[in-house]
């Protein structure tokens, strides 16, 4: 219980010691100095960046360009089948079995 108590102390001190802080004012030139600093990274992107950024837009274009011939080609690939029959009716009919046939 002590040790919670000299925690809570402590804490409370720490925070109150903070009440009295006041705003620095800082140099015109080394705000000015900071902020030409942060304005080049913005601007100034590395050539290894735009490398990456323009490999990534080469494979998604690629990527889209093979997902819609897939989808193209299994469209029309789809539509020049005749129907085929499904289910019982087709395992039946594939193993010649009919209803006549007894079940062993």
């Amino acid at each position: 219980m002590n040790n919670r108590e000299e925690i809570e102390q402590l804490a409370e001190r720490a925070l109150h010691s903070l009440d009295n802080l006041q705003q620095v004012d800082a140099n015109d030139f080394l705000a000015a100095k900071a902020w030409q600093r942060m304005q080049n990274r913005r601007h100034g992107l590395s050539p290894a960046y735009n490398k990456l950024l323009l490999r990534l837009a080469v494979v998604l274009l690629m990527f889209v360009g093979i997902n819609c011939v897939s989808f193209y080609v299994l469209n029309n690939k789809s539509a020049d089948t005749a129907s085929t029959a499904t289910g019982v009716d087709a395992f039946a009919s594939a193993y010649g079995l009919s209803s006549s046939s007894g079940n062993y």
